[in-house]
């Protein structure tokens, strides 16, 4: 973003208010002039309302198992994530005198669609909460039973503005959208998928960092099986590869891997046409395509599909066995890799070609959290005023101190690593499964090397279309 320096005349005084602690209502405060030149900095404002206050009224948040982090921070630690978080959210409280209130919901009562907190209160019309940090996976179920608020209610979200993604809008279909995500959360950044690469093992064998390929646009799939197609070795002579003992090119969790490269190299299960219909895309060229190019990393490239047990991969990496590691961006800091002995680098995956306009990397759905707003909601001004304040601050101020932290790891040893971020981060995708599809990518296609998919799929077609016609009846229906 280019940056200019202008004069600004900055005034603001602020009157106080007073209201019911109950009931989100706004007053607007009386600004006293009091003009001063300032050179400031320009750079993008969220267009809200000046010197609106809402008489020290609770804002009730629910938060779902894994998005707790990124609210419920009491007080400074010293840890610079929480830090950030805390001083936003005091912020947020000062500026429109409200009281963010938080109710954590266990993990596991995230799953399934919505979590029966949050079903129970929407059901019996009760006006327990204003917002709803849920799970993506089921957000869109939880919306088609009449549990979310279409956003068009909501007039001060502007999607436009870049701490929202507009990636999610496509598993939005029509003109309604009822769940959104951006850094509103710092979840969408960590739930953003990458590949490490172990820079000793590169070196060990003279083969050069993909860091100038990411940046040229030449970092593509066969670029990528060219490095480790070779690769992998039975080191202790057995005879039998078993990711145990021996090297391997690249890995991932079973729910993750899969789902990862087939979106990057351009496919999906369900796409939004140029309508804005659902259309169920799994046996196009380009799909299937994927689809192969995808079973070629395990049966003819070296790699291995680990559907063992979560967290194999990530200590096989560590352990030299091996190249490239398929994770999710929050697992850096997590799972201990600031103690890795060797050096390890980051680039998004790998594009299909060098004509892809750009790296595309898939958002997690399983747990990143989208903001919903419950129907039950009576205050729809005043919540999209503190939900779109939220996230530019967030995006502002938190979303920095997140790349911070994950740069305290080894891999601030490489500058280029800090530079793959603007190509990780800068594209991320969202993905919608049809129930009929629950696994078949991961279970039953890529997990057994089926070559022979397309048989599986098509008999779950008519299924899935049930579904679909369910959605374009939701959408597309007043």
């Amino acid at each position: 973003m280019k940056k200019l320096i202008i004069l600004i005349l900055l005034v603001f005084l602020f009157a106080c208010s007073s209201g019911d602690n109950s009931e989100i209502s706004g007053t607007t405060k009386n600004a006293n002039e009091d003009i001063s030149a300032i050179a400031v900095e320009t750079k993008i404002l969220p267009d809200l309302p000046e010197g609106v206050t809402f008489g020290g009224a609770d804002f009730k948040m629910l938060l779902s198992g894994w998005s707790g982090v990124d609210f419920d921070v009491e007080e400074i630690t010293g840890d610079r994530l929480d830090d950030a978080i805390y001083l936003r959210n005091r912020k947020i409280e000062e500026t429109y005198d409200i009281v963010i209130k938080t109710y954590n919901l266990d993990p596991f009562d995230s799953f399934g669609p919505s979590s029966d907190s949050y079903r129970k209160s929407v059901r019996a019309a009760s006006d327990d909460y204003d917002v709803y940090f849920g799970i993506q996976q089921y957000s869109l179920v939880d919306s088609m039973e009449g549990l979310n608020t279409d956003y068009s209610r909501l007039p001060y979200i502007d999607f436009a503005k870049p701490w929202w993604d507009s990636g999610i809008l496509d598993i939005c279909f029509g003109d309604k959208v009822f769940f959104a995500a951006g850094d509103i959360t710092h979840s969408t950044l960590g739930y953003t998928t990458l590949l490490l690469f172990n820079k000793n093992m590169f070196q060990d064998i003279g083969i050069e960092y993909p860091y100038q390929s990411v940046k040229d646009g030449t970092w593509t799939y066969d670029k990528f099986v060219g490095i480790i197609k070779d690769l992998s070795r039975d080191l202790n002579g057995d005879g039998v590869i078993n990711y145990k003992d021996d090297l391997f090119t690249v890995s991932g969790w079973q729910y993750e891997i899969s789902y990862n490269f087939h979106t990057v190299l351009g496919g999906n299960e369900v796409i939004k046409d140029s309508n804005g219909y659902p259309q169920i895309d799994i046996l196009s060229e380009r799909s299937m395509k994927a689809l192969d190019k995808t079973l070629d990393l395990f049966s003819e490239y070296g790699g291995f599909f680990n559907n063992i047990g979560y967290g194999i991969c990530r200590d096989m990496f560590k352990k030299r066995q091996l190249y490239f590691l398929d994770i999710r961006m929050f697992e850096i800091a997590r799972y201990g890799f600031r103690d890795m002995e060797d050096d390890f680098g980051m680039v998004p995956h790998p594009k299909l070609d060098e004509a892809a306009p750009y790296y595309t990397q898939l958002v997690n759905n399983n747990v990143v959290t989208v903001t919903t707003v419950p129907v039950t909601n009576s205050k729809l001004e005043a919540t999209s005023i503190l939900l779109e304040a939220l996230a530019y601050e967030g995006w502002d101020t938190i979303s920095s101190e997140y790349r911070e932290v994950l740069l305290q790891t080894k891999m601030t040893r490489d500058n280029e690593s800090m530079e793959m971020f603007e190509y990780i981060w800068g594209n991320r995708k969202y993905r919608y499964g049809l129930e009929a599809f629950n696994n078949v990518l991961n279970a039953r296609v890529i997990g057994r090397g089926e070559r022979l998919y397309v048989s599986i799929y098509d008999s779950l077609i008519p299924k899935a279309e049930d579904e679909i016609e369910k959605i374009k009846e939701f959408f597309f229906t007043d």
